[in-house]
């Protein structure tokens, strides 16, 4: 059995626009909708700002240096075997 709260269509859009908007993909009527959403809903409204807390970490986090695997199959070098081209 299935225990997870089922969301309102509602909340369901603008936990879906929340991302969208963190990344500046939203129009200025999405962004209208959204804020007017989180305003009277509360379980959002906390929803949307721990999303802001992890996307700031994340993308404040250094990236991994890359690993020599995906150093060898990144760039595929082509062989010659020993024509000049």
């Amino acid at each position: 059995m299935n225990m997870e709260a089922v969301l309102p269509q509602e909340c369901e859009r603008a936990r879906a626009r929340a991302s969208q908007a963190l990344d500046c993909e939203l129009s200025q009527l999405e962004r209208a909708h959204l804020r007017s959403h989180l305003d009277g809903c509360e379980s959002c409204a906390a929803f949307v700002a721990e999303l802001r807390e992890v996307t700031h970490e994340l993308r404040a986090a250094p990236l991994p240096p890359p690993s020599l695997h995906s150093l060898r199959f990144s760039h595929p070098v082509q062989e010659t075997h020993g024509r000049s081209e």
